[in-house]
């Protein structure tokens, strides 16, 4: 994996602790850049699009020049925690929020983090509403802007 990163195909994502503050020196989460790549090692698989979908809003974050963590909270993982001048953003990635479970999913971790900063939660399919308990719901067409 360190020549993969070191080529710069894979990128190491750490996690941050959100209950102490800090950076986690365990279970890092990797990024591909190319996911045809991807697809080409592992084989295709239906259920991997929100994966992939996670994979490109990493990209998308770094791309505007945000610097991204995974976060950590009693147990549950928050995708993204993107800090840049000074703004701290928490973001949800998913594929689809139809079922009230998958919705549920989503949105717990984001309401258990107990401050004002931006929470939402990017998705890929559907119309929904455009926020649920101050967190921002956003269409995918709208964040890759």
């Amino acid at each position: 994996m360190t020549a993969f990163e070191e080529a710069f195909l894979f990128y190491r994502v750490a996690r941050y602790d959100l209950h102490g503050k800090a950076l986690l020196k365990t279970n890092p989460k990797e990024y591909i850049v190319d996911t045809g790549f991807r697809t080409w090692m592992a084989g295709y698989r239906v259920t991997d699009i929100g994966r992939l979908f996670e994979n490109a809003v990493y990209f998308q974050l770094l791309y505007e020049g945000w610097s991204v963590h995974v976060g950590k909270l009693h147990g549950r993982e928050v995708d993204f925690v993107a800090t840049k001048d000074g703004r701290v953003l928490y973001v949800q990635a998913t594929d689809e929020m139809f079922a009230s479970e998958t919705r549920e999913r989503e949105i717990a971790p984001l309401k258990a983090i107990r401050d004002n900063h931006e929470k939402i939660v990017v998705v890929r399919q559907g119309s929904y509403d455009t926020d649920i308990d101050g967190i921002r719901i956003v269409s995918a067409r709208d964040f890759f802007l």
